[in-house]
């Protein structure tokens, strides 16, 4: 289920969450990395899916996988 997006802005980073949820409980660990593939990089865009109790955080480029 598709939670939020957290887009890089020139200020900071802006989140859009889909209706209903929220990005409660989540905190931007201190190395950038995606659950899905694993890498560790910055990224200017990242996707949130809910599996079960969890967020789990996909780059931009793995989203579409």
């Amino acid at each position: 289920m598709f939670v939020a997006r957290l887009v890089e802005e020139e200020a900071g980073y802006v989140s859009f969450c889909a209706p209903g949820q929220n990005l409660d409980g989540w905190s931007r660990p201190d190395t950038p990395h995606c659950d899905y593939c694993g890498k560790f990089r910055r990224r200017a865009a990242r996707s949130f899916q809910g599996i079960s109790d969890r967020i789990l955080s996909a780059g931009s480029g793995c989203e579409t996988q």
